[in-house]
């Protein structure tokens, strides 16, 4: 069998249980593989916020990708290897189109939240993201160069429909399904596959030696560039269709039992 060296794991339907815990099993199947010196990484679009608290249970100073990949650091360090942002057009732009179509939509920066508006969708996702939102008003002032991230939330229909239809016209920007009513967008270059490609280079280890495991459309990328890819059972179709290997779902240990059978 082949010696893989670091394994990437999304987070939400992925490492997480449906109560968004790492569970007991899985979490003693990660510090026994970091113990026999393998990497595991968190690969998330979650801000630094919605992460510390499962950096806490997990041993050592593990590397992150955060916001799909618009940032790469490690758990304990103060400064992050690698930090990107929306330029100040692509901001303008991507919340110009949002507005013209009435969406709710929240932005990151610096590490601070900011939502259109505070109901019931956006409460959900502050609920995860672990952070306490800035309403956006008159007197906002829109902090342009420094946007790591933007979501729009909407109906998954809609938000597909979208993407086959006026976002085409969105120059240098990447955007992906997170969750099925949550279309993310970061600048273009952005993936969780480029931010696999350096932090390889920094821990010096090959792609050919990298197992990535998700669930979620934004997770192709990663699942497409690591040396094996593995869909959750839980996945969405066109994740299970480009991975060579489905593990258990998320309420089953589905990462834990991934860990033992190639790192343990």
């Amino acid at each position: 069998m082949r010696k893989y060296k670091l394994l990437a794991a999304d987070m939400d339907g992925t490492l997480l249980n449906d109560k968004k815990e790492i569970t007991p099993k899985t979490l003693a199947s990660i510090n026994r593989m970091i113990s026999n010196g393998g990497v595991f990484c968190l690969s998330t679009g979650r801000p630094l916020i919605g992460v510390l608290k499962y950096c806490e249970q997990i041993k050592g100073n593990i590397p992150l990708i955060l916001y799909n990949g618009a940032i790469v650091r490690f758990s304990k360090d103060s400064a992050p290897i690698v930090s990107r942002c929306l330029s100040k057009s692509q901001s303008e732009s991507i919340l110009s189109v949002i507005k013209q179509h009435n969406g709710i939509y929240i932005f990151w920066s610096n590490e601070k939240v900011y939502a259109s508006v505070i109901n019931d969708i956006t409460i959900k996702y502050f609920a995860i993201s672990g952070a306490t939102p800035i309403l956006i008003d008159d007197s906002t002032v829109i902090p342009h160069g420094e946007i790591i991230k933007i979501i729009w939330f909407d109906d998954n229909a809609k938000l597909k429909e979208y993407q086959a239809t006026f976002l085409k016209e969105l120059k240098d920007v990447n955007y992906f399904t997170s969750q099925p009513t949550f279309l993310e967008f970061v600048s273009k270059g952005i993936s969780k596959a480029e931010a696999m490609e350096i932090l390889g280079r920094h821990c010096n280890i090959d792609r050919s030696e990298m197992i990535a495991v998700g669930d979620g459309c934004n997770d192709i990328p990663m699942l497409e560039y690591a040396g094996l890819g593995v869909a959750m059972e839980n996945a969405e179709e066109e994740v299970k269709q480009i991975c060579s290997e489905i593990t258990s779902n998320n309420e089953e240990d589905g990462v834990g039992l991934l860990i033992d059978k190639y790192f343990n």
